[in-house]
């Protein structure tokens, strides 16, 4: 009685499992694994004011698709002798079949031949049917690594195909596949939607982009053909449009704004796509001057008077003058300030001499607050009606001495009856706008 007592103690049969190539440990490190319930991406975004895990409950997770390489990983390390001998995998297939912590464990991907052998490691009993809470992200982490493999074996064990659509909070099996470059997968997704998708009627966008906002939770999720060619992934954004998956003129803009031209020239081939002046208002931002080059030739949406404020403010004379010979949007008076502020005193000139800015006062105030004491001097010299006491209050106040030399040298006819210690102090009296 004793003996069996010992035998059949927790501790030893621990000590005997523990040396059998970690067998043991293995299973009771899977059982604390967190279920994989959903994954998200950059295409979701949540408002700052929601705080917290994504949609988390219990045992289960919602990882970021950033996450996932990391966690498969180590599961998969902790897996590995499991698979070491058939008589470890039909233990480790008895334990999925029995125990709701270690259902998750075909999650890691790379399905290997012999996880085929042992009946597919189905997750339901054949004979009780389909189970009540099967694991929700084996499509999208199959789609992770592209395993199209994977798809038919899920198929086959009767996997629920409808979890690959996502919801809200998590992606969409497409919708990982396109984050991650997965383009096979994709496809093959796509080309068999109605298979693996089985409705009377399969819409695109609802099986593919689920949701788009839940205001409950502040998610907003971006069109996926918009946010991949904002990536650049041409291939991808190449795949998407040829399944018909809705886009906006957002596609073409963020393609634009992130140097993107391949995918830039082929949306514009497609004739029903097109962009907005954002376009082009985002590669002058990021000085992307093929792209704005591109688009000018290309395309009639054009661009606004921030493409020149743009190039102005960082002193590039050449696509100022180019965009003043090319285009009719021109400037704002915030192109003459910024460059006034920064010392670009070439692109000042132009501005001046081409009469594409003729309120100069904003612009005269900051270059002496700046010190830029020859953007002062051009200014000061093409307009001298304007009213210096301003600025001369603000290059004493900011000790720009050369600038408030400058302006005292050269006051306005309105300033010059003024003495110089009141002039500085305070702010020269104007009259007051009566309002009617």
């Amino acid at each position: 009685m004793a003996a069996a007592l010992v035998l059949h103690s927790s501790p030893l049969v621990a000590c005997i499992c523990a040396f059998q190539h970690g067998v043991y440990l293995a299973i009771r490190e899977i059982r604390t694994w967190q279920r994989i319930d959903g994954v998200h991406g950059a295409v979701m975004t949540r408002a700052a004011c929601f705080k917290g895990p994504w949609h988390r409950s219990g045992s289960n997770v919602n990882l970021h698709v950033n996450d996932v390489p990391a966690i498969m990983a180590t599961r998969r390390v902790t897996l590995q002798p499991l698979l070491g001998s058939n008589r470890s995998v039909a233990h480790l297939v008895d334990i999925t079949a029995t125990d709701t912590l270690v259902r998750d464990v075909p999650s890691v991907g790379e399905p290997k031949a012999n996880w085929h052998d042992c009946n597919k490691l189905t997750w339901y009993d054949r004979q009780r049917g389909r189970r009540r809470d099967p694991p929700r992200a084996l499509l999208q982490l199959a789609a992770y690594n592209g395993h199209v493999s994977v798809l038919p074996v899920l198929g086959d064990s009767k996997y629920p195909m409808h979890l690959g659509r996502g919801g809200s909070f998590a992606y969409s099996d497409v919708q990982v596949a396109a984050e991650c470059n997965q383009v096979a997968f994709l496809n093959t997704m796509m080309d068999n939607l109605n298979l693996y998708r089985p409705r009377q009627r399969v819409d695109v966008a609802r099986e593919v982009e689920p949701a788009t906002e839940s205001p409950q939770q502040g998610v907003t999720c971006a069109r996926l053909l918009d946010a991949m060619a904002a990536d650049g992934k041409l291939e991808m954004v190449q795949a998407l449009g040829r399944h018909g998956l809705p886009h906006s003129a957002m596609a073409m803009d963020g393609a634009a704004g992130n140097e993107h031209l391949e995918v830039v020239k082929f949306i514009h081939a497609q004739s029903i796509w097109g962009c907005t002046t954002a376009a082009m208002n985002k590669a002058v931002a990021n000085e992307h001057d093929d792209i704005v080059r591109f688009l000018h030739v290309n395309r009639t949406e054009g661009c606004t008077v921030e493409a020149m404020n743009a190039y102005a403010a960082r002193g590039n004379l050449a696509m100022v003058q180019w965009l003043d010979e090319n285009r009719s949007e021109k400037c704002s008076p915030r192109a003459l300030s910024a460059a006034a502020s920064n010392g670009h005193v070439a692109v000042v000139e132009y501005l001046v001499q081409h009469k594409l800015v003729t309120a100069a006062a904003p612009a005269l105030l900051v270059a002496a607050s700046h010190g830029q004491l020859s953007v002062v001097q051009v200014l000061r010299g093409s307009f001298p009606h304007l009213c210096v006491a301003k600025p001369l209050q603000a290059s004493v106040k900011a000790s720009h001495d050369e600038v408030a030399r400058y302006l005292d040298a050269n006051l306005c006819q309105c300033c010059r009856c003024i003495p110089l210690s009141d002039l500085v102090k305070a702010k020269k009296p104007s009259k007051k706008r009566i309002r009617r």
